[in-house]
């Protein structure tokens, strides 16, 4: 499943948004990751980083075909 999260957040974030910045970091193995599906794909998505005694807001994204 992840594999699946990190192609939508690339084709958002880096194609479509045109940030070419590395997607994938350490905050990834630790996060909580919430996504929503559509049969096979994957319409939205977002990460919950643990922040101390709080969390963190990471990626947001609803896909164009959502």
């Amino acid at each position: 499943m992840m594999w699946q999260i990190y192609q939508i957040r690339t084709t958002v974030f880096v194609v479509e948004q045109n940030c070419p910045y590395q997607e994938v970091d350490e905050l990834d193995l630790i996060a909580i990751h919430l996504f929503a599906k559509n049969q096979e794909n994957i319409t939205a998505y977002c990460c919950i980083i643990p922040y101390g005694d709080c969390v963190k807001i990471g990626r947001v994204l609803v896909a164009k075909e959502a």
